[in-house]
């Protein structure tokens, strides 16, 4: 098996040079610019938290603290940027919440309820 050193590759004679992005000249990756709705929820978000973790008996500051959907965004659209849904957690117990759902679940870090229940619900009211 050919390997770097005794290979016979060779360039072709006139074929096309290679564009230099940023992937081939070694240079960082802009990332992609997050919606300015999403940028917006998670400020107020930290401001009303005052960028401490809401973890019972946690406390910890920082101002690059995650902030956490208490409803899933894929179960409730219709809140995903509204800041009553929003709390700010510790990258700790952000984790914490997907491996120990139940528990998030009853201290209140996590609600399990559909949109189209929430909908029902509002009706009945109604």
């Amino acid at each position: 098996m050919p390997n770097y050193w005794n290979s016979t590759f060779s360039i072709k004679p006139g074929a096309p040079r290679m564009k230099r992005t940023a992937m081939n000249r070694g240079g960082p990756i802009k990332p992609k610019r997050e919606a300015p709705a999403l940028v917006r929820f998670r400020r107020e978000v930290r401001k009303r938290d005052n960028c401490t973790c809401q973890y019972p008996g946690c406390g910890r500051h920082s101002r690059r603290i995650d902030v956490h959907h208490i409803a899933k965004r894929s179960q409730r659209p219709d809140l995903k940027f509204d800041p009553a849904n929003g709390i700010c957690l510790c990258r700790e117990h952000h984790g914490w919440t997907d491996t120990h759902h139940d528990e998030a679940v009853r201290i209140g870090l996590l609600n399990t309820e559909s949109y189209e229940l929430a909908k029902k619900k509002l009706k009945e009211v109604a």
